[in-house]
């Protein structure tokens, strides 16, 4: 019975988004990583990367030197992946790759999300310059 209604609620458009936006395995960050194109801010670092594709691959490193306790960086995780569900359409087309930088709490999310939005506009922007210089190579 369980699994008909959850057959049913998917066909209503229920579906995970987690499952199309992380980054599974070493090597997916690693090429990330690789290319370097970051932008820094107080409590982040984004990394960006074109996939070539219209789906957003995004991945989070949380480490235990910035947050000792999983509660908090559990926390951490869920408030940058909300962000990311509500910026699907910005940044679809990239590996982001974001890499907390320091702890943060309830108390800072508007300052936070200041901080996102800075990172938001720099991930477009960059998508939009890599598939111009991509369309001029292209061209020639």
């Amino acid at each position: 019975m369980r699994r008909v209604v959850l057959a049913w609620l998917f066909e209503l458009g229920f579906k995970k988004i987690i499952r199309l936006i992380t980054l599974s395995g070493r090597a997916d960050f690693e090429a990330v990583f690789s290319l370097r194109i970051t932008r820094s801010t107080h409590h982040f670092r984004i990394l960006v990367k074109p996939n070539g594709s219209e789906d957003l691959r995004f991945g989070q490193v949380v480490g235990r030197k910035i947050c000792r306790r999983a509660v908090g960086r559990n926390y951490m995780r869920r408030f940058c992946r909300e962000w990311v569900r509500k910026h699907l359409t910005q940044l679809s087309g990239l590996d982001v790759v974001l890499v907390h930088r320091k702890i943060f709490t309830h108390e800072d999310r508007t300052y936070l999300y200041g901080e996102l939005e800075c990172l938001t506009d720099f991930s477009h922007k960059c998508r939009d310059s890599y598939s111009s210089s991509s369309a001029r190579i292209n061209s020639a």
